[in-house]
């Protein structure tokens, strides 16, 4: 039954909402992730449900002192006011404060903060990215990666990979993998769209001052 349910998920949306969740852009970032079985996956959806997400994370961390309407639009664009730029400032200073404890004290979520950044297609649907050796259409993963605005949000999501192309950089044989979400907070999916769609008119404002 969930695999058919998981088919449908596949289908092209009908609904603009939903026709949302398919915008994407190509973007840079960090991004890791765990292959799992599918018991693993049944154990770990569970878990999920009770997790709080990364935008939610962001919040509370900052609670104190950023307004109560914070949303990713505002934090990066041309619009921003001094204010804004200034908790902008003191939220990135922050945030690599926090980023030399964790590295000091070796806790696990700084790992992704010192990967390199890489090329992914990213929706709030599901995302690619490429590895050097191939995953298995249909294998399920669990996802790390920091959504690339200011400043970051880690979020974590559950997928299962529907596509593997391989492809040649330079000489060198890398695949691209394609995963569709299949668990994904609400709040962080979007966090994504909103992303997509600045970064979108950031590309046809540039376009348009050339």
């Amino acid at each position: 039954m969930r695999e058919d349910k998981e088919r449908r998920n596949f289908l092209p949306p009908k609904s603009s909402s939903e026709r949302r969740k398919y915008y994407r852009i190509t973007d840079t970032t960090a991004i890791e992730y765990q292959i799992m079985s599918a018991k693993e996956y049944e154990a770990e959806r569970k878990v999920f449900r009770d997790q709080v997400s990364g935008i939610r994370n962001l919040k509370n961390k900052y609670a104190n002192f950023v307004p109560n309407e914070l949303d990713v639009e505002n934090f990066k664009g041309g619009d921003v006011d001094t204010l804004r730029g200034l908790l902008k400032l003191i939220i990135n200073i922050n945030e690599k404060i926090d980023l030399i404890i964790s590295y000091i004290e070796k806790k696990e979520d700084s790992s992704i903060y010192q990967k390199n950044p890489e090329r992914i297609t990213l929706s709030a649907g599901g995302i690619s990215f490429f590895i050097s050796k191939p995953i298995p259409a249909g294998t399920y993963l669990k996802l790390r990666m920091l959504l690339p605005q200011s400043p970051k949000i880690l979020m974590t999501t559950l997928g299962k990979v529907v596509r593997i192309t391989p492809q040649d950089a330079e000489g060198i044989k890398m695949f691209e993998v394609g995963v569709d979400f299949l668990d994904i907070h609400e709040d962080d999916q979007e966090a994504i769209i909103k992303y997509i769609f600045m970064r979108q008119r950031d590309m046809l404002r540039k376009q348009g001052e050339r």
